[in-house]
């Protein structure tokens, strides 16, 4: 089993091709899914999580890091542990398809939330997602894994890494 992560700088479109590829599939996903309900950086921007393929919802409770300019970020591991762990195992029984969007350096000190992604790798669910591997040890031992492919999304490639990942997607769902 080979697992697509996407990796890119911000604003190439990854998540984009994700959902994209959701869409086309027809599938609803399991895993998770992080975004940002503000978009000014000037501003302090709360991280959130929800399950993959639910509505992005503004909720305390899914709160997972709090980026305020000029400032480190305040990462809620517990929250990161808790939640990314529950989205994974919880779909795990019934998906076709994990979505991890995305696993980077915020979740550096969330051990509990990196051991659910890395054991995922090993397992026969499909897997897209998003990594920054260049950012910390636990997403470079992502990028390394044998069971992972990596695909580089820019804004000139993304439409050609959009028919790659879901070329890939429809070989293994067939």
């Amino acid at each position: 089993m080979t697992h697509l992560f996407l990796e890119g700088d911000s604003q190439s479109g990854k998540s984009t091709l994700i959902g994209r590829c959701l869409e086309k599939l027809g599938i609803c996903p399991g895993g998770f899914q992080t975004y940002f309900c503000n978009s000014d950086p000037s501003q302090p921007r709360a991280l959130y999580m929800t399950a993959a393929g639910c509505q992005k919802i503004k909720n305390d409770d899914n709160i997972v890091a709090l980026l305020q300019p000029s400032l480190p970020p305040l990462v809620y591991n517990r929250r990161f542990d808790a939640l990314g762990k529950k989205y994974i195992e919880d779909s795990k029984p019934w998906a076709k398809l994990l979505v991890m969007d995305e696993c980077s350096f915020l979740e550096k000190d969330a051990t509990v939330f990196q051991q659910a992604v890395l054991t995922a790798l090993d397992e026969n669910i499909p897997i897209l997602g998003v990594c920054r591997p260049d950012k910390a040890p636990w997403t470079k031992a992502i990028a390394d894994h044998p069971n992972v492919r990596i695909l580089s999304v820019t804004r000139q490639n993304r439409e050609e890494m959009f028919q790659r990942a879901l070329a890939h997607l429809n070989g293994l769902m067939t």
